[in-house]
Parts: C-alpha cells; sequence; structure tokens
C-alpha cells in the first residue's frame, strides 16, 4: 500500500481501526481499499492489515489498476445494545473516475462484524 488515509476507530472493549488504502499514490483518484486493523491493548500496539474490500475481488477486474474503483470515507458505528459494528462507506466505481460530476456516482455499501472486529461480513449495497 501506497498511504492509508481517513482513520476511523471504533471504540470498544478492544479497538478496531478501518482506513482507506491508497494503492498506488495519495491522490482522491485510483485504487482504494478498504483495510481494517485491530488492537487489544487499547492501541498501543496493532495487528496487521485485514483487507475487508478491495473492488477487483469484488466487483470485477475492470475495478483494478491505477485507475481502479475506490472505497471512501469507511464510517464504523458500535452498537452497544448487539455488539455489532456496523462499517459504512462510499464506493465509486472505476467508470466514473474520469468523468465528473464524480459526486452523483458514489454508491453507499456496508460490512459488520459481530464479534468485535475479528471478521466483517461480505459487502452490503444501501443504495
Amino acid at each position: 500500500m501506497h498511504t492509508y488515509g481517513t482513520l476511523s476507530r471504533a471504540l470498544i472493549s478492544s479497538q478496531t481501526t478501518v482506513a482507506q488504502a491508497r494503492k498506488y499514490s495519495c491522490s482522491d483518484e485510483g485504487a482504494h481499499d478498504l483495510v481494517a486493523k485491530r488492537s487489544t491493548d487499547a492501541g498501543h500496539s496493532w495487528g496487521a492489515s485485514q483487507t475487508v474490500i478491495d473492488p477487483p475481488k469484488l466487483w470485477g477486474p475492470q475495478e483494478g489498476g491505477k485507475k481502479g474503483g475506490a472505497v471512501y470515507d469507511p464510517t464504523p458505528v458500535y452498537d452497544a445494545d448487539t455488539g455489532r459494528i456496523h462499517v459504512v462507506f462510499s464506493y465509486c466505481p472505476a467508470r466514473y473516475m474520469s468523468r465528473p460530476p464524480i459526486s452523483q456516482a458514489f454508491e453507499l455499501w456496508e460490512v459488520v462484524s459481530d464479534d468485535k472486529g475479528l471478521s466483517l461480513s461480505p459487502s452490503l449495497s444501501l443504495s
């Protein structure tokens, strides 16, 4: 990964951080994965990155490469009643990356965890 951006945390008994992983540059355009890291010591150390969303694997090979589809603004929400972590994020398919207005191309997606961030479910479209 080239750069990580938009760090967010779901603060529970163990911390889970999700971020955009920018593969080729720090530019807003281009391929971005959604990755997660987990800490069991209140953020003093972190485990390895876990790729949660890799656009070419989920949406097809046309979403790969330097002009591939991108995950933006992952936002975790912890539901204290159920113990579930919801991570909502936006996704822009590659076909819209070079066509303004890009803001009209975004789709809303979600992944969830029922085990304090140890694993995350397959993606669910909210659009």
